[in-house]
C-alpha cells in the first residue's frame, strides 16, 4: 500500500514538474488548464472577461515557470491585469479574435516572449501590458486599437519597430516610431531602434511621458514646434551627450532627462516657464548649463539632484549674474558667467536707477516699450511688464531687497522692512 502511495505521489510530482494536468477555476464558467506546458483559458459563456489579479493572487503564480505557451480561447474577451506577470519561460501567446482588451501589466516581465499577435478587435492595450518584455523585436498595432496606456514598452530592449495599421484612426507610425494620428504627439520611440541620431518631425508639439526612455541614440533634434517635454521623456538616454531645448518649449516635465549620465551640456531656453522635480537628476556628466533671458529662477531644488553643481559652469545673459548668484539652486554652481544673449534688447545709454518710498518703487532710465521685471532677491517674480515711459512708479507689496531688471541692466533696491 505504501509503495502505491509513493508511486502516486511521484507521478503527481512528475505531472506538475512538466506542466501537465493542473487546472484553476477563475469563475463558475471560466477555467484555466495547463497541459504540456500550455496554459489555456476558456469559458462556457458566449462572452466573458478574465478577472484581474494582484500579483500574489495569480492562481498559477507559483507554477509560472511551467508555462511556456498561453492560449486565450474563443469567447474570452479580456486578458486580466497581472495575469501572466513574471512568466519567464513564456515564448508563445495565442489570443482569440474575441479578445478586445489586454489589462494592465498582463505580460509584465515576460522577458523571453519574442513576439505576439494582437488580433483585430482589440481596442485597449492598458498600462504597461508589455513592460519588460525584453525579447520583443516588433509589434503590430491593429486598426481597432483606440487606447495605448503609458509605459507600454518600457525596457523592451530589443523592440526596434512599432507598426500601426493604416486604417487606425487614433495612432500612426513613421519609421517604427509611434505617434498619434495627426503626428502632433510622439508617443513611443522603440528602445531597440539602433540609430546614432534622430530628428523629431516638425509636426510634433508634445513629447509624451516616457516616450524616449532608454533610447540609445547619441543626439536628438527637437524642432521649434515642440511646446512640452513630458515626464521621464528622455530618462536613461545614457548615450545622449548634449541637448538643445528649442525656444518653443514651455514645460519640462519631472525626471525628463533623469539619468542621462553622459549629458555634458544643456541649454534652458527663454520660453520655459515650468521645470518638474528631478528633471536633470543624476546627470552626473554635466559641465555646462546655459540659461536664457526669462528662465524662471523659482525652480525646485531637486531639478539638479545627484549632480555636483560646484563643478558646472553656469552661463547667464549679461546683467543677470547677480540674480543667479543670490538664488537657491543656481548659487551653488561653481562658476557663473555672463554672455551676450541675442534676444536681449539694450536699454541704451541711460543708467537704470531705482528707489522705494511708502510702498512705491520709483524707477528711472527706462526705454519705453521694453521689458521690465522686478524680482525678490531669491528670484521670485514680483512684477513683469513693459516700460511705458522713461520713468515708472510701481506699487510693490514686497518688503526687503529686490532686483529691478531692464534689458541688460539691473539694480538692487531695499523696499524696507
Amino acid at each position: 500500500m505504501k509503495t502505491r502511495i509513493i508511486i502516486f505521489l511521484c507521478m503527481m510530482s512528475f505531472y506538475n514538474t512538466f506542466g501537465w494536468g493542473q487546472s484553476w477555476p477563475l469563475s463558475e464558467t471560466m477555467t484555466a488548464v495547463i497541459e504540456d506546458n500550455i496554459l489555456t483559458v476558456s469559458t462556457t459563456l458566449a462572452a466573458e472577461e478574465m478577472p484581474d489579479f494582484d500579483w500574489l493572487d495569480v492562481p498559477w503564480y507559483d507554477d509560472r515557470d511551467l508555462i511556456h505557451s498561453v492560449v486565450i480561447a474563443d469567447r474570452v474577451t479580456r486578458v486580466g491585469e497581472l495575469t501572466f506577470i513574471h512568466c519567464a519561460y513564456l515564448t508563445s501567446v495565442t489570443l482569440s479574435n474575441s479578445v478586445t482588451s489586454i489589462g494592465k501589466w498582463a505580460f509584465y516581465n515576460c522577458y523571453n516572449l519574442p513576439s505576439i499577435t494582437i488580433p483585430e478587435g482589440v481596442t485597449i492595450l492598458d498600462h504597461a501590458a508589455f513592460k519588460l518584455c525584453s525579447a520583443l523585436t516588433e509589434i503590430e498595432i491593429p486598426a481597432s486599437v483606440s487606447y495605448i496606456g503609458g509605459e507600454m514598452f518600457i525596457d523592451c530592449l530589443k523592440l526596434e519597430t512599432i507598426h500601426v495599421h493604416a486604417d487606425n484612426t487614433v495612432y500612426s507610425s513613421v519609421d517604427g516610431v509611434l505617434y498619434n494620428k495627426e503626428k502632433t504627439t510622439l508617443i513611443i520611440y522603440p528602445q531597440g531602434k539602433n540609430v546614432a541620431t534622430f530628428e523629431i518631425p516638425g509636426t510634433v508639439t508634445i513629447i509624451e511621458d516616457g516616450s524616449f526612455y532608454g533610447a540609445s541614440f547619441e543626439s536628438v533634434t527637437i524642432p521649434n514646434s515642440v511646446t512640452e517635454i513630458g515626464t521621464s521623456a528622455f530618462e536613461s538616454c545614457t548615450g545622449l551627450t548634449s541637448i538643445t531645448i528649442p525656444n518653443s518649449v514651455t514645460v519640462i516635465g519631472p525626471s525628463a532627462f533623469k539619468s542621462c549620465t553622459q549629458l555634458t551640456s544643456l541649454t534652458i531656453p527663454v520660453s520655459v516657464k515650468e521645470i518638474g522635480e528631478f528633471a536633470f537628476d543624476n546627470c552626473a556628466g554635466l559641465t555646462e548649463v546655459t540659461v536664457e533671458w526669462e528662465t524662471p529662477l523659482e525652480v525646485l531644488e531637486t531639478i539638479f539632484n545627484n549632480v555636483n553643481t560646484s563643478e558646472i559652469t553656469l552661463y547667464v545673459p549679461t546683467g543677470r549674474a547677480i540674480l543667479y548668484e543670490d538664488a537657491d539652486v543656481w548659487m551653488d554652481f561653481g562658476t557663473i558667467e555672463e554672455y551676450a544673449f541675442s534676444n536681449n534688447d539694450k536699454i541704451g545709454v541711460a543708467t537704470l536707477n531705482a528707489y522705494a518710498s511708502n510702498g512705491v518703487l520709483y524707477i528711472t532710465g527706462l526705454m519705453p516699450g521694453k521689458p521690465l521685471y522686478v524680482y525678490s532677491i531669491s528670484g521670485q517674480l514680483l512684477y513683469s511688464g513693459m516700460a511705458k515711459a522713461e520713468e515708472e512708479q510701481l506699487s510693490i507689496a514686497w518688503r526687503g531687497v529686490c532686483v529691478v531688471v531692464a534689458g541688460t541692466q539691473n539694480v538692487k533696491v531695499n523696499t524696507g522692512k
